[in-house]
């Protein structure tokens, strides 16, 4: 039920921060409200990431503190071989969070640049902006890229999952089963 509400509070942003945008976008151009509401919404943007990141962070260094005491409970303490697998396997998914989100905050970083630059420069080109506009949302599009590379160099099943459904390994199986389809019929 959360999530549905998530995702629908998130196209509700999303429509109506479009819908005013056109709106304020058609206004008269003699008044100066469309490009106060650009920076204005640029500011707050970077303002509501920059927040955001921060308690990812502050919640992503909360977890690798505790994994880090349980560890230490594991050298100090007698505790069970089920426990300190546990444990451990707790403290590779805190260390695969840090990463995931280390990349995410790098990904982000240059959107947040720009949103805070071009809130400020009222005399950069609008050509520039957008080639600025285009590298920033470039660079956010690499996280789509970096976490299935991340989980599939922590995470051994994903990564056997990957290479045994990968296109390569699914055409040599099927080269092979021709041949041998091949090979049978030419012997009947």
């Amino acid at each position: 039920m959360r999530l549905t509400t998530g995702v629908i509070l998130a196209w509700t942003i999303t429509l109506v921060a479009a819908i005013q945008e056109i709106f304020l976008a058609s206004i008269d151009n003699n008044t100066n409200i469309y490009s106060v509401y650009l920076n204005v919404t640029g500011i707050l943007f970077a303002i509501i990431v920059v927040i955001c990141i921060a308690a990812i962070g502050y919640s992503n260094g909360y977890i690798f503190s505790e994994t880090k005491l349980q560890k230490k409970r594991i050298k100090t303490e007698q505790i069970s071989s089920e426990e300190a697998k546990r444990i451990k396997k707790d403290h590779k998914t805190a260390v695969t969070l840090v990463l995931l989100l280390s990349a995410l905050i790098f990904t982000y970083v240059p959107e947040i640049i720009f949103f805070l630059m071009a809130a400020s420069a009222n005399s950069v080109e609008p050509r520039i902006i957008n080639i600025l506009w285009r590298w920033a949302s470039t660079s956010v599009l690499l996280g789509s890229l970096f976490n299935p590379i991340i989980y599939s160099w922590r995470t051994k099943k994903l990564r056997y999952a990957f290479f045994r459904n990968s296109t390569f390994k699914t055409t040599r199986k099927q080269s092979t089963t021709d041949r041998n389809a091949s090979n049978t019929r030419a012997s009947t």
